[in-house]
């Protein structure tokens, strides 16, 4: 999960090697990026955090954007996924 950092950085407390793992080509990361929105879109909270982490840091191939990021993360604090919400509290601060 993204925790908010001095000066208003983000983090991964998951630590940030353990989520950035790039796959090996655009192939694995898209297949990937689809596998995590087919599991979000289905219910699946923490999948949704994780789309709101790769969509603020533009990994994986996948170009930034504020709407998909506040989007994913909307869902996951549905799902009562805190991180989520902390970090929506802070976009928004």
């Amino acid at each position: 999960a993204e925790r908010q950092g001095a000066g208003g950085v983000f983090f991964n407390a998951a630590g940030e090697d353990d989520f950035v793992t790039q796959g090996e080509d655009d192939e694995d990361n898209d297949a990937m990026v689809a596998d995590l929105k087919f599991m979000a879109e289905g219910g699946d909270a923490d999948s949704a955090f994780d789309l709101g982490v790769i969509y603020r840091t533009g990994s994986y191939g996948v170009k930034k954007d504020h709407d998909e990021v506040v989007k994913w993360w909307k869902k996951a604090a549905d799902g009562f996924v805190v991180d989520a919400a902390y970090n929506l509290a802070v976009m928004f601060h």
